[in-house]
């Protein structure tokens, strides 16, 4: 490359060597030419260029929801940041990512199982569960303890599993749709859809057309010739007194995930949902949503 120095008067007047006129391109040349105020005018637009996706900047295209889901404490990712969404299923800020690592296991003090340990394990469970048949008490010990023996459960954990939670639920009108239908029945399904950024934040422009790609795994469906039955197992505690206030707010908690689940399964399949299964399996008892 090569350096000219030119001084204000001579590029004001066009006295400009031929040997930089002749490297420069024709719109440099048209600058040249023009007077200072022009030419500040254009640098200062330059300068001052707002960028139309400024908003897209601060959060990311991609977005999982299981980040998203850690807004409600679900026990399947007890890792993430905290984040608030709305009952629609929108993030109120932006921000999610966490500032900081997880400690190492090896670092970790060995404590009582948390109620997150025990939920993951309960989940484990209804998803190895053959559903050819209703399970009965020993079949769900015999599994407990070969998930143990794998390391798939700790043993302190294994304790703590409510096995009559999950029986009761098989014993239920949905229980048994998925013994009944076990071959159309899809559990632990993993997608990847694409939504607005404006459906997911909630305040983000309503003209803005950013998308973001969301991924995700939901607990399961049954995907018969009628029904598409989209359901999610929960396993907060519900205790007995003021027990239908403790449903309701929990039902208010975990709005938004279902609503995301069910916007992802309704375009994965092109279909409608039938019916939405909140299995409260604390509360021995099904919601439909």
């Amino acid at each position: 490359f090569k350096v000219s120095f030119i001084s204000l008067e001579d590029l004001k007047q066009g006295n400009i060597p031929r040997a930089i006129v002749s490297e420069a391109s024709q719109n440099e040349t048209e600058i040249f030419n023009k007077n200072e105020q022009d030419v500040l005018k254009a640098a200062e637009e330059i300068l001052a260029f707002n960028y139309p996706y400024g908003l897209a900047s601060q959060t990311a295209s991609y977005q999982s929801v299981s980040e998203i889901k850690r807004v409600f404490e679900d026990p399947d990712e007890a890792d993430l940041i905290k984040l608030e969404l709305t009952k629609e299923g929108k993030l109120k800020k932006n921000r999610y990512v966490e500032n900081s690592l997880r400690k190492p296991h090896f670092l970790e003090r060995v404590a009582a199982p948390k109620a997150a340990d025990i939920g993951t394990a309960t989940h484990l469970i209804l998803q190895r569960l053959p559903l050819d048949h209703e399970p009965n008490a020993a079949a769900i010990q015999d599994l407990i303890q070969d998930l143990v023996q794998i390391q798939a459960i700790a043993p302190t954990v294994a304790q703590k599993i409510d096995i009559d939670s999950i029986l009761q639920f098989f014993e239920s009108e949905l229980g048994q749709k998925l013994i009944v239908n076990h071959e159309n029945v899809f559990r632990e399904q993993p997608f990847s859809m694409l939504l607005k950024a404006k459906e997911i934040f909630a305040d983000y422009p309503k003209d803005a057309e950013d998308v973001i790609l969301i991924h995700g795994m939901m607990d399961g469906f049954i995907a018969t010739e009628k029904e598409l039955i989209l359901y999610d197992f929960k396993t907060d505690t519900v205790p007995e007194k003021q027990k239908s206030v403790f449903i309701e707010k929990i039902i208010a908690k975990y709005q938004g995930q279902i609503h995301l689940y069910q916007k992802a399964l309704e375009q994965a399949t092109s279909r409608k949902i039938t019916e939405t299964d909140l299995v409260l399996l604390g509360a021995r008892t099904n919601i439909i949503l």
